[in-house]
């Protein structure tokens, strides 16, 4: 059976242009302030904690509180429901994604889910609102811990799997260089993201979306986990 585990943002939904926004919203509605940077390669752990963390980090020396984590995490959903009511282009459906994605849920022969370095409220509003239904998927979200490899092990564990027969999306430099230190099988997706960049970070494979069946199971049949780069 194969075990598939795939990233959110630029991997099952395009919300690039909105999200750096979103978060800066729900940031300012709970700190009372901006965050220093929205660009993610800015911060260590490319997560929604991680950011939130060392964001608040910079400004006021201290990391967050629960308290403040449980309230960001609302006003972050209710920014992307606000977003997507004003504009539902905000967030669209890498193409074949949810086709794909209910395809495998119902499958014998694969399972998925997802591990994402964004928050569960936001990130399942996102799948819903691209027609993918998270209560079918397992994985691991900001909320089950602060960097990428944690959530990736959550993730694996989730499925009841080993990191030797499992495959990940993912479209950011990050995701590859965490399946390359977890020696986890990769491939890219560049939809948002550009190829050459997953490429020179050290994907052996990258699609451009899910449209073609025969590509992406050919894919997965010869993903290895990325050579050791840097970038």
């Amino acid at each position: 059976m194969h075990s598939l585990l795939f990233d959110i943002d630029g991997t099952l939904a395009l919300t690039g242009e909105a999200d750096g926004p979103c978060f800066a919203e729900a940031y300012r509605a709970v700190f009372k302030s901006h965050p220093k940077s929205v660009s993610w390669a800015d911060y260590a752990h490319v997560t929604d904690w991680g950011i939130l963390d060392e964001a608040l980090g910079r400004s006021r020396n201290r990391s967050t509180t629960l308290a403040e984590r449980t309230a960001f995490e609302q006003a972050y959903r209710e920014a992307w429901e606000q977003c997507y009511k004003r504009n539902p282009n905000s967030c669209t459906e890498v193409p074949g994604a949810a086709a794909l994605m209910n395809e495998i849920v119902t499958s014998d022969d694969a399972e998925c889910g997802v591990a994402t370095g964004g928050t569960r409220a936001a990130a399942q509003f996102k799948l819903r609102s691209v027609g993918i239904d998270p209560t079918h998927l397992s994985g691991a979200y900001a909320n089950d811990a602060i960097s990428r490899m944690a959530i990736m092990r959550s993730a694996i564990h989730s499925l009841n799997a080993s990191r030797t027969n499992v495959v990940y999306f993912g479209d950011g430099y990050w995701d590859v260089l965490t399946c390359s230190r977890l020696e986890i099988p990769f491939i890219g997706i560049s939809a948002e993201a550009e190829a050459d960049t997953l490429f020179a970070a050290g994907a052996n494979h990258v699609l451009r979306d899910f449209v073609d069946r025969d590509a992406f199971w050919n894919a997965v049949s010869k993903a290895k986990p990325p050579l050791p780069r840097t970038i």
